[in-house]
């Protein structure tokens, strides 16, 4: 699986899902708001659709399943195209999957039975509002540096995390990052993250 050398135990699949954003220069990602119970994990912050493994599941199965049921969009397998597996805080040497795919349009969102709310917010937002749970954020930033190669020479990314070089026009920046966004991987940026 992806250069994997030995088989792991992946308890659930979350993916951010970019999409166009009605500002040119921007994109937005696919959110829910969790639940504000006291029982749950980060209660009322924002996520990525994704969830636990059924039995015999694989990860993008998962994915694609969870997404659709908590907000209502259907993912084709051919808009997926990054994958990475990060160690679980939850079970020791079991790991959670992390996909990045890419729509070129806003499909209408409908919220499941989980959750307040479903919402497309900026992908600078996503990033950088402290609304989000740090770990997908994280899970998003790594794919940006590792892909894009992004680097901020002032070390913070969220001070200006799309800053749009002053020689290109606002439409030349919005192309230059749509296909940085649809850059795929090679074989071996699907590999292990741990």
């Amino acid at each position: 699986m992806y250069g994997i050398r030995k088989m792991a135990e992946i308890l659930g699949a979350s993916m951010a899902i970019v999409v166009p954003d009605l500002d040119p220069a921007y994109g937005s990602v696919i959110t829910i708001q969790r639940d504000n119970l006291p029982h749950i994990p980060y209660p009322g912050r924002w996520e990525v659709p994704g969830g636990t493994q059924d039995i015999g599941e694989s990860a993008v199965e998962c994915v694609i399943r969870e997404t659709y049921e908590e907000v209502g969009v259907v993912v084709p397998l051919e808009a997926i195209f990054w994958m990475g597996l990060y160690r679980s805080t939850i079970k020791k040497d079991a790991y959670n999957a992390y996909f990045v795919a890419q729509l070129e349009y806003r499909p209408e969102l409908k919220l499941g039975s989980e959750g307040r709310e479903a919402k497309y917010m900026k992908l600078g937002d996503f990033l950088c509002s402290g609304q989000v749970i740090q770990d997908h954020s994280d899970r998003l930033w790594d794919y940006i540096i590792r892909l894009q190669g992004a680097v901020y020479p002032d070390g913070d990314p969220c001070s200006d995390p799309f800053p749009r070089p002053t020689n290109l026009s606002v439409e030349e920046y919005s192309e230059v990052r749509r296909a940085a966004l649809r850059k795929k991987p090679s074989s071996g940026d699907l590999a292990l993250i741990a």
